[in-house]
């Protein structure tokens, strides 16, 4: 059951991370449960925001336990409304990681570029 909503819902990223051992097959089958972009902004940080990611998402499954159903519904929509803010504050950090990431990446790629262009044009006696 989990490799199967693993296969249907589980961006590219967050797959290769399961075949390159960054990740579980349980905490991938939650992080699944995530949209595609917070799926990818936490692949894209790497084993420990996969982890945490994995953590939000079985802790919001999780229900307070209460004393009445009174209170439970009285709670539920506080709770909900601070939990989702939670994590989408959570997915929000793990995606601005991501594109950190992504951004030192690119200028390091940018650099390297750069850096050869200049010695071509000093290896060439035109």
């Amino acid at each position: 059951m989990l490799i199967e909503k693993i296969q249907k819902q589980a961006a590219p990223e967050l797959v290769a991370a399961v075949k390159a051992g960054t990740i579980s097959i349980n905490a991938a089958a939650a992080v699944a449960s995530l949209p595609a972009e917070e799926q990818i902004a936490a692949a894209a940080a790497g084993k420990d925001e996969l982890k945490l990611a994995a953590k939000r998402v079985r802790e919001s499954r999780r229900k307070p336990a209460s004393d009445s159903a009174a209170v439970q519904i009285d709670d539920a929509a506080p709770e909900d409304t601070v939990e989702s803010l939670r994590q989408r504050v959570a997915s929000l950090s793990a995606e601005n990681t991501a594109l950190r990431a992504l951004v030192a990446n690119l200028e390091a790629q940018l650099k390297a570029a750069a850096g050869s262009a200049q010695t071509a044009d000093l290896s060439s006696p035109f």
